[in-house]
């Protein structure tokens, strides 16, 4: 538990970052710490559904990946604030 409270906070570090790459590990790794808090008790519900968020949240963010690559091949922007410029 001791790592997995600070986890679940990093998620606020994106708060004011441009970058996309930092803002998706930053909320990666708060995530993360919901689906390991699930992961570690001993209730096999509990387990499953995290599991089961996991799996979503994996599934979301390899589509958000893919559109921004395309919008950024399209685009060429760098960061955020490009993206709503446009």
């Amino acid at each position: 538990f001791l790592f997995i409270v600070p986890s679940i906070f990093i998620g606020c570090l994106a708060f004011r970052t441009q970058d996309l790459k930092t803002i998706l590990a930053y909320t990666t790794v708060s995530q993360l710490g919901y689906i390991i808090s699930g992961l570690i008790t001993s209730n096999p519900e509990t387990v499953k559904y995290s599991l089961l968020y996991l799996g979503i949240y994996c599934l979301q963010l390899f589509g958000i990946f893919i559109i921004f690559t395309i919008l950024q091949g399209k685009y060429n922007f760098i960061n955020l604030n490009h993206i709503f410029l446009m």
